[in-house]
C-alpha cells in the first residue's frame, strides 16, 4: 500500500514479477514496502471442511489462531456498507476492484472452493463493482490463443481527450466477446475488421501503435469500465458491450479522463 493508504499495483507487480533475491533487495532498500498477505477467509480448518460453516464463525476461528501474530500476515477487514452511496466513494478514493458482499447468516454451500479450475458463486457472496459506460474507437484487432488463435481475441481503443480532441490509446479489452454468431462473435468481428480495413495483429505490440490510430480505420463500441490507470488513462476492467452503428469515431471523447 502507498504512504496515503490507498493500493499500490506497481509495486505489487515490480515485486511479484522480480525474481527473490532482486524482490528482496527492494523490500531492504526502501524501493517498495514489504507486501502483506491478506487472508478473507477460511475452507477447512482442523482437518474439517467448512463449506457448511457460517462466515461469522469461520471468521472467528481465523481471529483465533496465531496467524495474526505477524506483521505481513493480516485479516481483511470488513467494511459495513448500507447502501451504495456509502461503499462507491470508499471503492473508487482507495482505487478498488469492488467489494465481496457476503451474507453472514448463510452458509456457502458445495460452490464455495473448487479444485478444477471453475469455481462456482457460493451461497451468500456477491459482487459489487462500480461501473462507467463510454464509447471508443477500434482501431485494431489481436488474435486470440487457444480456440481463438486464429480470429479476434481483444479490441485495440481509443478515445479523444476531452482537454484538446487528440487521441489517445486507452486500451484493449476482450471481456465480452462471444461465439454466439452475434455482433460481438469473435468470427464477425474479424470479418467487420477485415472489411473495413481494421488490421488483425498477432501480438499487441504497441511500437506502431501512432501509425495505426492515425490511419482513419475503425469502428465504434460501447463499453463498461470500473475506473482508469492514473497517469495513461488507460481503462480498467472494461467490458464490450455492443458495436456502436449510430456513433462516429469523433464522438469518442472520454468523459472520465483524469487530467
Amino acid at each position: 500500500m502507498r504512504r496515503d493508504g490507498m493500493d499500490d499495483p506497481i509495486a505489487f507487480a515490480t515485486f511479484s514479477r522480480s525474481l527473490p533475491p532482486r524482490a528482496r533487495e527492494l523490500v531492504r532498500t526502501g524501493s517498495i514496502k514489504e507486501p502483506l498477505c491478506l487472508i478473507y477467509d477460511v475452507l477447512f480448518f482442523g482437518g474439517k471442511d467448512l463449506s457448511e460453516t457460517k462466515y461469522d464463525d469461520r471468521q472467528a476461528l481465523l481471529r483465533d489462531t496465531l496467524l495474526f501474530g505477524s506483521d505481513i500476515i493480516q485479516p481483511v477487514k470488513a467494511v459495513i456498507a448500507a447502501n451504495p452511496r456509502d461503499w462507491l466513494p470508499l471503492v473508487k478514493r482507495m482505487n478498488w476492484e469492488g467489494l465481496v458482499v457476503v451474507d453472514a447468516s448463510v452458509t456457502p454451500g458445495r460452490k464455495f472452493w473448487s479444485l478444477d479450475g471453475s469455481p462456482g458463486r457460493p451461497v451468500g457472496h456477491y459482487k459489487l463493482k462500480p461501473v462507467a459506460s463510454e464509447d471508443a474507437v477500434v482501431f485494431a484487432a489481436v488474435k486470440g490463443n487457444g480456440k481463438r488463435r486464429d480470429t479476434v481475441g481483444s479490441l485495440m481503443l481509443m478515445q479523444r481527450r476531452p482537454t484538446d480532441g487528440t487521441w489517445f490509446y486507452c486500451g484493449k479489452a476482450g471481456s465480452g466477446l462471444t461465439s454466439d454468431g452475434g455482433e460481438l462473435d469473435c468470427d464477425v468481428l474479424r470479418e467487420r475488421c477485415k472489411k473495413l480495413g481494421v488490421p488483425l495483429l498477432d501480438d499487441d505490440n504497441e511500437k506502431f501503435l501512432s501509425e495505426l490510430m492515425h490511419s482513419g480505420k475503425g469502428f465504434v463500441v460501447e463499453l463498461s469500465f470500473q475506473t482508469r490507470q492514473p497517469g495513461s488513462n488507460k481503462l480498467k476492467f472494461p467490458v464490450i458491450k455492443r458495436v456502436r452503428e449510430d456513433k462516429g469515431r469523433d464522438e469518442c471523447v472520454a468523459v472520465n479522463y483524469n487530467r
